[in-house]
């Protein structure tokens, strides 16, 4: 879970988040509880998978793992908008 913070937030916003809320439970809320940017985010998302799968270079599984998704849903995104 580090790696996946420090890849979002950069290292020393990690180590911040930690050194405040470090052995604490908290609840992150999606974003589409903030104004609807969720359905931007995702059009984008899907597009930069089509990009990836399209090249060749990464498979659907791999796509699902750096995702966080199904291959199941993978496929279904390049359905959609291959």
């Amino acid at each position: 879970m580090f790696k996946k913070i420090v890849e979002t937030i950069g290292r020393s916003g990690a180590v911040s988040l930690i050194a405040h809320f470090g052995g604490d439970s908290i609840y992150i809320p999606r974003l589409s509880q903030f104004g609807g940017h969720a359905e931007q985010l995702r059009i984008a998302r899907n597009r930069q998978i089509v990009d990836e799968y399209s090249r060749g270079g990464t498979s659907a599984t791999k796509l699902a793992l750096k995702y966080s998704t199904s291959d199941r849903n993978i496929y279904k995104i390049l359905k959609q908008n291959w």
